[in-house]
């Protein structure tokens, strides 16, 4: 596979292995508005807007505002922090981008404090990644372009956008790319999608430099 100027990284399901923190997230926020949900449930919530999956669960409106208040309260508890996994193939990816001068970024719907806490626990240094885009820093959430777009306007990037991979692992993700005219790249590690021409599918974030 060639070798891009620029990787963008998604963060959940993508460097890290969050699915048993947002299995608690999920469960309890949901919870405390009377909502049952199940785990393979909360792995398609983390693969798309949580607006969506709140009104798919039968969310109301009026429940809406403190749904979200009990989402943030969860997802920034320390329980959450620690049910979090890293993938073994991420720590080889970054040091290989390190050790090559290649510059990447951390665009996320996720809030950037959490994943710095994050990387606090695996002790990687936040000086990794030149750019973090999380739920603050845009004001739209994939798969619209603009958080994308927003961390190459930060980066001052200045080069073609095909030189510039967005890397997921949901097809959220690969919209979000495909609209913000940089390469996209899926990676699936449980072979759980078919190939398309909209994106590069790798089974391994190793692969990105096969």
């Amino acid at each position: 596979m060639e070798t891009y100027d620029l990787y963008l990284f998604d963060f959940d399901g993508t460097l890290v292995d969050s699915l048993n923190s947002l299995v608690y997230v999920f469960t309890n926020s949901f919870g405390d508005i009377g909502i049952s949900v199940t785990r393979k449930e909360c792995l398609t919530f983390s693969r798309q807007p949580i607006e969506q999956s709140f009104y798919e669960k039968g969310g109301k409106k009026e429940q809406g505002d403190y749904f979200v208040e009990r989402l943030n309260f969860y997802l920034n508890s320390h329980k959450s922090i620690e049910l979090t996994e890293l993938f073994s193939d991420t720590l080889p990816m970054l040091n290989y981008l390190k050790d090559n001068n290649i510059p990447c970024g951390v665009v996320t719907s996720n809030n950037v404090p959490h994943v710095k806490e994050v990387l606090d626990l695996f002790n990687i240094s936040h000086d990794v990644f030149s750019i973090y885009v999380g739920n603050q820093e845009s004001d739209e959430f994939k798969p619209s372009p603009k958080p994308i777009l927003e961390a190459l306007k930060a980066l001052k990037y200045k080069g073609k956008k095909d030189r510039v991979v967005y890397v997921g692992d949901a097809i959220n993700d690969t919209v979000s790319a495909n609209n913000a005219g940089v390469e996209a790249i899926l990676v699936d590690r449980t072979n759980a999608f078919k190939n398309s021409s909209n994106y590069i599918r790798i089974s391994s974030l190793l692969d990105l430099f096969k």
